[in-house]
């Protein structure tokens, strides 16, 4: 039946069993969309994981990632902070490019090299945010796994040249069971989980991972107990806590493996690197004594594309003879500059060289973050083990791991530690969220209201 309505052009009148039918085709609708993003949000994090490299420093899983962007970019407005993302990638590119122009006079500029450059960080950005739209779709924990798996079929495969556990299986086998963890284990589980990866790591000399677990391991019990108890502190006081325990468990970690107790073989290299620097971590690691020198001689920072002349490549080799070191001992010289690119091999050098100040800024945020995340354990707040983990692992690949090597867990870290905007459900706005589970402040798995 027809029927003209003085406020408008004419309009049906169904019947109530018709209206039902309807909401019902739209709710199958919907769950159909639902399940598709699933899927397709599912093959790019296993493509981002497997890491297989597609041209001049694109992989298919950045590719994909980029390709999604539109879908994926309005996520952007439902994460505190996430935002900073695009503005810091804007920033950094813009003055990377600016400072490759200063460098032009003493150096020379490739741009197969600016293009691989590009291709990196702007690769890692698309990929963070196609972590934060995955988390409205499915727990985090089933990222991790996804992500996880994609790194294992890599190294499984060949495409990772290492195929050990220290440089190959352990960070996927982490990413996979601290996933499966956070999804179906309460805190025991969790712990055990993190002993038993533990164990392994032990006997297969990587200290620095080792590490991370103890670190993990104790963070999680402490927001456990504050959890349980009323007036849990401040938030600067709980960085400052952070930070002791951080100066503590490096204490506790020289302690360890000078006495030998992670093997004859990691005691012998960290008796050397003490007796380099004075410190295991100095001496384990002297491209931070290149890229202190480089600073001084070059502050602001080369930029996109630049290639090392022969007086970086001298003040570098300066600053590895001061440590005791000859410049091709071990390949450090070759592995720096020998490549066609500066290889500083820690996130914040390998950023400073790119991106000059601009760069050290980011890096300096990146820390705050790591250490506001971890704060939020100290104060009581019942953080996923995955975020702990990952945000221990980035703190520490800030000053020793090449960018390209901490790019999926600085992803997975960006990507799960941002927190969602919080709305009611009466509340008006494009989305509303909820959280599901204990109170996590927003780490947990974040789910649309539809």
């Amino acid at each position: 039946m027809r029927i003209e309505s003085v406020w408008g052009p004419e309009r049906s009148v169904t019947s109530p069993h018709h209206g039902a039918a309807s909401r019902h085709r739209s709710h199958h609708i919907a769950d159909g969309s639902a399940t598709l993003e699933r899927i397709v949000a599912s093959v790019a994090l296993l493509l981002v994981g497997f890491r297989s490299q597609w041209h001049m420093g694109l992989t298919t899983g950045y590719l994909l990632a980029l390709v999604l962007l539109p879908l994926t970019l309005p996520s952007l407005a439902s994460f505190r902070w996430a935002k900073l993302l695009v503005v810091a990638l804007g920033a950094c590119l813009a003055y990377g490019l600016v400072v490759s122009t200063w460098s032009s006079d003493t150096h020379i500029i490739s741009s197969q090299a600016r293009t691989q450059a590009v291709s990196l960080h702007v690769g890692i950005v698309a990929s963070v945010i196609l972590v934060l739209w995955a988390r409205t779709l499915m727990p985090d924990g089933a990222i991790a796994i996804v992500m996880g798996l994609g790194a294992f079929v890599s190294v499984g495969t060949g495409l990772t040249v290492v195929q050990d556990w220290k440089f190959g299986y352990a960070m996927p086998a982490t990413l996979m069971a601290l996933g499966a963890a956070s999804l179906r284990g309460g805190r025991p589980t969790t712990l055990l989980v993190l002993c038993g990866l533990g164990t392994v790591t032990l006997f297969a000399d990587a200290r620095s991972l080792f590490t991370t677990y103890v670190l993990t391991a104790g963070l999680l019990l402490w927001s456990t107990y504050r959890g349980e108890r009323q007036g849990a502190g401040g938030r600067w006081p709980a960085v400052a806590l952070v930070v002791l325990a951080l100066f503590v468990v490096y204490k506790l970690a020289d302690y360890v493996v000078l006495h030998g107790l992670l093997g004859p073989d990691a005691q012998r290299r960290s008796i050397e690197d003490a007796a380099r620097s004075g410190s295991t971590l100095l001496g384990g690691r002297p491209e931070l004594a290149v890229t202190y020198d480089l600073m001084r001689d070059h502050f602001s920072g080369y930029g996109l594309g630049v290639l090392p002349n022969t007086h970086d490549v001298a003040v570098g080799n300066t600053a590895l003879f001061h440590m005791g070191l000859q410049p091709t001992q071990n390949g450090f010289s070759e592995y720096m500059f020998g490549r066609q690119q500066f290889e500083l091999h820690s996130v914040f050098g390998d950023l400073w060289a790119d991106f000059g100040i601009v760069g050290l800024l980011v890096s300096g945020l990146l820390v705050v973050f790591v250490l506001w995340t971890l704060s939020s354990a100290i104060v009581g707040h019942q953080l996923s083990v995955l975020v702990l983990f990952l945000a221990c692992y980035t703190g520490w690949n800030i000053v020793s791991s090449p960018l390209w090597s901490a790019e999926p867990t600085l992803i997975l870290f960006l990507g799960l530690a941002f927190p969602p905007l919080l709305r009611d459900r009466g509340s008006s706005g494009p989305l509303n969220y909820i959280v599901e589970g204990s109170p996590r402040i927003g780490y947990a798995h974040v789910r649309e209201q539809r």
